[in-house]
């Protein structure tokens, strides 16, 4: 069954764990090294060793120069053999003395029956029955002294042997290596524990800054990319705060009014009842709209921020033709002339609700300040890599001076005039954002205002 949580490896354990294993990687290369070392050709201390112990026999069975003699030095190394405690670890070797004129040949257990006149002086190869063999031959003027070790069983022994030796030399440096590093990586990873420690000591409406001028290098992005968050944070929580207040003081207006409508509505008769029921549902109806528009800016800060962005290919010239005709009918009521040009299609990514949205506020504000008898031209064009919306009105239009303020939400330039909830504008350019672009008002020559939205076209 897969574990639902795992305890989290701290830096130290995987630093020290990084170096324990290159140890064991320099470890296993020396190994190697000297084994290929030990075990070439006339090299090594093992052939050196049985070559000069060869000549040593040679030279102890010709002082003795008797058969009874040489059988003498045949059984002590077989007693020798049987009681070395090292004998599982050490090579097969075998020992063969024998007279040059091949009246006598005595063999230790073991050794292979060979033809002594093939085997070279000093070290020699040799294979017998598919086994393969060294020889150290030593010869003098009345015996030949041979001394055999198995390969494979010499290869083990060198193994086993230089293995012991390095892993004893390598078990006595690691802690003199290994402590150093330990210290040094607690001493270095403790500016990261403070600083965690700094974090979570902080109350949790405590957006200040990091300290950065006094901090190592190393925790420089860190502490930036959490300035960073802190930033942002602190930037969401203002605008949230804000816009709860707006909200709430935008919704008070339309509420109390309801309510003494109502009361109004219960208590009248004749003229007095139908003035009560018109103020009631211009009341609700004011209400409704900036409940939607509420909800519609929640929409584009989300995806401005991209919380959620649901994303779908449409075109925005379908979609401006539809729009604009369910408009129509209010264009008509204060006879203003609706007027669209841009090419046949557009096809882009976007949450098409924002689009909408976008869409609805431009020409909805332009007509609610073009006037009667006004006209509203939209347009959509590319330019080099941008998407262009431009909204047009003939109406009194925006001091230049306060282009930038009619996007703050819940600002209205002319509030008598226009029954409008202030959040349209805002809207755009939450919505533009979203898309990697950004909306402005600029004066339109002749009178009004224009209002454009400008966002990269996708490939």
């Amino acid at each position: 069954m897969r574990r639902l949580w795992a305890k989290p490896v701290s830096l130290a354990t995987r630093v020290m764990g990084a170096v324990f294993a290159a140890f064991m990687g320099v470890f296993a290369v020396l190994l190697v090294v000297m084994v290929v070392t030990a075990l070439a050709n006339d090299s090594g201390d093992l052939d050196r060793a049985l070559r000069d112990a060869a000549k040593d026999l040679r030279r102890g069975v010709e002082s003795v120069g008797t058969d009874d003699g040489a059988r003498a030095i045949i059984a002590v190394y077989k007693a020798q053999n049987i009681d070395d405690p090292q004998k599982d670890v050490s090579p097969a070797l075998y020992l063969i003395l024998a007279r040059r004129d091949g009246s006598l040949r005595l063999n230790s257990d073991g050794a292979p029956e060979l033809d002594l006149s093939q085997l070279a002086e000093g070290i020699d190869k040799i294979e017998h029955q598919s086994v393969k063999y060294r020889s150290y031959r030593a010869t003098g003027p009345h015996w030949t002294v041979i001394i055999i070790d198995n390969a494979k069983a010499r290869e083990l022994s060198v193994v086993r042997e230089l293995g012991s030796e390095l892993a004893f030399y390598l078990a006595l440096s690691l802690p003199i290596v290994l402590l150093p590093v330990w210290w040094a990586v607690r001493s270095g990873l403790a500016p990261l524990q403070r600083l965690s420690d700094q974090v979570a000591a902080r109350v949790p409406d405590d957006m200040n800054p990091l300290p950065t001028e006094s901090s190592y290098r190393e925790l420089l992005p860190l502490q930036r990319a959490l300035n960073l968050q802190f930033a942002r944070a602190a930037d969401l929580i203002r605008r949230e705060k804000a816009f709860v207040h707006d909200a709430a003081h935008e919704l008070r207006t339309p509420l109390a009014v309801i309510n003494t409508q109502a009361h109004v509505l219960a208590q009248s008769q004749g003229e007095s009842r139908v003035t009560a029921g018109r103020h009631l549902e211009e009341a609700v109806a004011r209400a409704s709209h900036l409940a939607q528009q509420l909800l519609r800016l929640a929409r584009a800060d989300a995806a401005a921020s991209r919380m959620e962005q649901p994303t779908a290919e449409i075109d925005l010239m379908d979609l401006l033709r539809d729009l604009m005709a369910g408009l129509a009918d209010m264009a008509a009521e204060q006879q203003t002339e609706l007027d669209l040009d841009g090419p046949d299609h557009c096809l882009l990514r976007a949450d098409p609700q924002l689009m909408r949205s976008v869409v609805i506020n431009l020409i909805d504000n332009a007509l609610r300040y073009a006037g009667p008898g006004g006209m509203v031209e939209v347009s959509l064009h590319r330019a080099g890599g941008f998407w262009q919306l431009r909204v047009a009105d003939r109406g009194p239009g925006v001091e230049s001076d306060l282009h930038e303020k009619a996007f703050e939400r819940f600002w209205r330039g002319a509030p008598d005039a226009s029954p409008g909830s202030g959040l349209g504008l805002a809207i755009v350019r939450e919505a533009a954002r979203s898309l990697g672009g950004t909306a402005w008002l600029q004066a339109r020559e002749g009178g009004g205002c224009i209002a454009c939205v400008e966002w990269p076209a996708s490939p």
